[in-house]
């Protein structure tokens, strides 16, 4: 599923459903939903994105299938599992670049409390943009879970990027389905 092309054939519902069930298998007593969701270079934002209950791999197969219908020669579908992100109502999530509330320590104590909650299940975490001008990895970085510090100086650098209306997310490292599907 990840990284396949909608123009390859070998993509038959069979082995769609067997590369599905076996990453649900494998999450579902962690993750009580998965997401599934288009990657490209034209795909942004929330376009194509679909959640889904990970108990339910037949609609899981269902969503995965009528995005392949729509991807580019390149383009891929992801599945991974739904893990929890900073809430939007911490000072770095949804910050406008040009606002001036953010403070260090604010960030720093939004980001420990994230990282407190987290760090015992995951040991990185991605920092990344959000807007509708960043698409693929452009100003995405991983961090330990435990690196604090690290953390913030990233989210930091990343705000003096940002367009109004852009946001820094900072979310739990988690696994997808494996690229060589």
């Amino acid at each position: 599923i990840a990284h396949l092309d909608s123009k390859e054939s070998a993509a038959t519902e069979s082995s769609i459903s067997e590369a599905v069930e076996k990453f649900l298998k494998g999450i579902r007593d962690e993750y009580f939903r998965v997401v599934v969701k288009p990657s490209g270079p034209l795909w942004m934002g929330s376009r194509g994105v679909s959640f889904f209950s990970s108990s339910d791999s037949a609609a899981v197969v269902k969503g995965v299938k009528s995005l392949l219908a729509e991807l580019d020669e390149g383009d891929a579908v992801l599945v991974e599992s739904y893990h929890p992100t900073l809430p939007s109502h911490f000072a770095i999530a949804h910050l406008d670049s040009k606002e001036s509330a953010a403070t260090e320590s604010s960030i720093s104590e939004a980001v420990e409390k994230f990282l407190k909650g987290i760090r015992d299940e995951y040991f990185r975490v991605v920092v990344k943009p959000s807007g509708p001008l960043w698409m693929g990895s452009r100003g995405v970085s991983f961090f330990s879970s435990s690196d604090s510090a690290a953390v913030v100086k990233g989210v930091k650098s990343l705000l003096a990027e940002l367009d109004e209306g852009d946001a820094v997310l900072v979310e739990s490292y988690h696994p997808t389905l494996p690229s060589h599907f």
